[in-house]
């Protein structure tokens, strides 16, 4: 019994731990407040206009917006609410009693960002291994299909994450692939108030046993393969 106290009062210390308070000077000079558990946005959020005045709140649930959220203008006056399904797909009713069902992400297409209206953008590469995602590449539909995709689209290769330099396809001879580099953006803008995950480039990973280390095999730039690729899957 002592033994299972202890335990429970271990994981809840460890909880505890791992959550974070956090406040953030936005570029438009309005701040947020928001909770993050190992490293996700995870529990009650709130943002302030520059006169202190309530901006939005809502509950965010590793990393994305769930429930009814409130957004409010400058003045204090209600502007809209929402009450989110995900991110991107979302139920909004306006000030005029107006209900509109918004899905951000339909067809799986990019929704437009303007540049005036980002509030956080930040660049981040990012890795996915077969060890750490057996699902995913024990499936023979994801990992295999993906390089199949990239030999037979018209998606050229390069030689590293800037794009410049192009490789063969060759470069797939006699590969074992154990994983795959993203890198991404992260955006936060004023339209749809989403953090919004752009894919910039794709590279497979080999293991490198001599130095024992994983080396990208090529680099694809995403935006190009993601018009066609579906194609193949």
């Amino acid at each position: 019994m002592q033994k299972l106290i202890t335990t429970i009062v271990l994981l809840v210390c460890s909880f505890y731990a791992r959550a974070e308070k956090i406040t953030l000077s936005l570029s438009d000079s309005s701040t947020c407040h928001f909770e993050k558990n190992n490293g996700m946005l995870h529990g009650e959020y709130k943002s302030y206009y520059k006169n202190g005045r309530l901006k939005s709140e809502g509950s965010f649930l590793q990393n994305n917006r769930f429930g009814f959220w409130v957004f409010y203008n400058a003045d204090g006056s209600i502007h809209c609410t929402r009450d989110y399904k995900t991110n991107y797909s979302y139920e909004e009713k306006t000030a005029a009693n107006i209900l509109n069902k918004v899905n951000w992400n339909e067809g799986h297409k990019w929704c437009l960002i303007y540049e005036k209206e980002v509030i956080i953008n930040k660049r981040y590469l990012s890795t996915m291994l077969a060890s750490d995602n057996e699902n995913l590449f024990n499936s023979e539909a994801i990992c295999k299909k993906i390089l199949q995709a990239v030999a037979r689209s018209n998606a050229e290769l390069f030689e590293n994450s800037r794009f410049v330099n192009k490789v063969d396809k060759s470069v797939f001879a006699n590969k074992e692939i154990v994983g795959f580099r993203l890198k991404e953006d992260r955006i936060l803008d004023q339209t749809t108030q989403c953090l919004q995950y752009r894919i910039i480039g794709i590279a497979p990973l080999e293991y490198n046993k001599e130095s024992k280390s994983y080396k990208e095999v090529c680099w694809v730039y995403y935006p190009d393969f993601k018009v066609n690729w579906q194609t193949f899957l």
